[in-house]
């Protein structure tokens, strides 16, 4: 009777040692499956939200209406009225950005002439403040006049 007590301890002992191996050996396989997915997963939603963004930008150059651009997305992408909304703000401070970026080095600013100019004229932080003076982004001349107008007043 000891020696079928031994065998039995012996494989149920083997038989709890093969489940860990086997518990842990599925616990390694689900971590890799996942930390391969992840990252495609990622990249995923990266290369989604960048289509999203560059199809606003295109419709918003097109001169596509806000309301319209709302409405597309939200049929074409699933987007929210919000998440377009939020977007679109940035898209449209981004256009004259890179409209007085363009115009800049169309008068010969080098790029840290450039970035010089943007900082010490509070470029971003008055396109924030002043939402109006990103409609100018098809009339960059006017938008370094008024930009350069409001940072005298400021140092004033």
């Amino acid at each position: 009777m000891d020696e079928n007590s031994n065998e039995n301890r012996e494989n149920n002992f083997r038989n709890f040692g093969e489940s860990i191996l086997e518990s842990a050996g599925e616990g390694i396989i689900e971590g890799v499956r996942q930390s391969i997915s992840k990252p495609k997963e990622d990249a995923y939603l990266q290369g989604l939200n960048t289509g999203k963004g560059k199809t606003i930008a295109a419709l918003y150059e097109a001169n596509v209406e806000d309301r319209a651009i709302m409405e597309l997305m939200n049929k074409h992408w699933d987007m929210t009225m919000r998440e377009t909304t939020r977007i679109l703000i940035i898209e449209k401070r981004q256009a004259a950005l890179r409209e007085l970026q363009l115009l800049l080095e169309l008068e010969g600013y080098s790029e840290s002439m450039i970035r010089s100019f943007m900082i010490k004229n509070s470029v971003i932080i008055q396109m924030k403040e002043n939402p109006e003076l990103q409609k100018l982004r098809n009339n960059p001349k006017k938008l370094k006049s008024l930009l350069l107008k409001n940072e005298e007043k400021i140092e004033k």
